[in-house]
């Protein structure tokens, strides 16, 4: 840019610029669980259950550093005047234009945790009727907790009957499975 005495002035060294990112991603995950399916041999009925936890980690870190006057051969650069470079006047276009510091140079993390609990369970009598339930609590560092968001308790309650194993249907070779079924509750995913 030019100054008063209107001198040629370079705000950059002479060489390449060297722009150079990086990230890096550590994940850790881990799922443990229980299973169950029992059938009574006193009467016809059939209980089946799970409950586990699951817990997970993802920690993300980026950067970004540009050198200016680089010289390949030599592995060196030379400093620069921030504000100089930062806020420049285009001859050109005659305007000033504005760069962000982070255009250049920049450091990120992002750390996301959550563990959650859950239950899933069905009673089931001869084949025809079932009743289920079940129930989940996350707690993740992605929800508001001042908002008491990272404990939100989700769960459900359902009822089913088979009408296909019913007698009253055991002639009608037409209908394979025939059920009604109903169900309520709040469902959702970890983010």
């Amino acid at each position: 840019a030019p100054n008063a005495a209107s001198k040629l002035v370079f705000n950059l060294p002479k060489g390449d610029i060297l722009r150079e990112s990086s990230g890096r991603i550590n994940n850790f995950y881990i799922r443990g669980q229980l299973d169950m399916d029992h059938s009574f041999k006193s009467h016809p009925g059939r209980i089946n259950a799970l409950i586990g936890t699951e817990w997970q980690k993802t920690q993300q870190t980026s950067s970004t550093d540009t050198r200016f006057g680089y010289g390949s051969s030599s592995g060196l650069s030379f400093p620069v005047d921030q504000n100089a470079l930062l806020n420049f006047y285009n001859t050109q276009f005659e305007e000033t234009i504005n760069f962000e510091f982070t255009n250049f140079y920049n450091k990120a993390l992002t750390d996301d945790r959550y563990v959650s609990y859950y239950f899933s369970g069905a009673y089931e009598y001869d084949q025809r009727y079932s009743l289920s339930a079940s129930a989940r609590i996350n707690k993740s560092s992605r929800f508001d907790a001042s908002a008491g968001l990272n404990k939100e308790l989700l769960g459900s309650l359902g009822a089913k009957w088979n009408l296909h194993h019913e007698r009253f249907l055991e002639n009608a070779k037409w209908i394979n499975t025939l059920a009604l079924r109903i169900t309520t509750g709040l469902t959702g995913n970890v983010p």
